[in-house]
């Protein structure tokens, strides 16, 4: 039985994107979470790379059951996702490495580091139209949004690139809770349907949830 968008359809019509193309660079918390959000929202077309495996410190914060421990989390979000949605053509990229060429209209990034966002973007950006960079720490997140094809945005996200050393450095038992990554993949879904509908988006958004703060730019 196909899926029927009746109830979404004036908000965002996914049969305009059929063919489109994601790329999810970093399938765990975040990556995870935003892959099935999408999948729910009528996108078709996915290549997920990530070289890590389930472990059972993830099942609190990301989009897998206990079955999938010890499973790559490629596999694990391929099976979920279908699970939910049969439709859905999801690629098996592995691990990013820099001999990798990323091809897609949209690249995702929902990575641990910095070098792997570095890495990432130097891969995709003279082939992918739209990028949306998402960073978490704790209670906090932040989203970058660019088009790719924007000279001013491509300059003002490559500022944000710094080094890992520059990285706030948090606590392991502060890295990560399932209300921010819950609230980071929906916002990352919101600002794709903004940039694929033409629609005005903030180029950063920025939400501190433990003192309820919301930036933007």
């Amino acid at each position: 039985m196909r899926t029927n968008y009746i109830r979404q359809l004036t908000i965002f019509n996914p049969n305009d994107y059929k063919n489109l193309e994601i790329s999810i660079v970093g399938c765990g918390s975040v990556g995870s979470f935003t892959t099935l959000a999408l999948a729910k929202m009528g996108m078709k077309n996915f290549s997920l790379w990530d070289f890590d495996k389930v472990k059972n410190h993830n099942l609190p914060n990301q989009f897998f059951m206990e079955k999938h421990i010890n499973s790559d989390k490629t596999k694990a979000l391929i099976n979920l996702v279908h699970s939910f949605t049969s439709d859905v053509k999801l690629k098996n990229k592995g691990k990013l490495t820099k001999d990798s060429i990323i091809i897609s209209d949209v690249v995702i990034l929902t990575t641990d580091t910095m070098a792997s966002r570095k890495l990432a973007y130097e891969k995709s950006k003279l082939i992918s139209r739209y990028l949306i960079d998402a960073r978490m720490g704790g209670q906090v997140m932040v989203i970058y949004t660019v088009d790719l094809k924007n000279p001013e945005q491509v300059k003002d996200y490559e500022k944000t690139l710094h080094s890992d050393k520059e990285a706030e450095d948090i606590k392991c038992t502060e890295r990560s809770i399932i209300y921010n990554v819950l609230g980071i993949g929906s916002m990352i879904c919101n600002q794709l349907k903004k940039q694929l509908n033409k629609e005005t988006y903030p180029f950063m958004l920025s939400l501190d949830y433990h003192n309820l703060i919301l930036l933007k730019q």
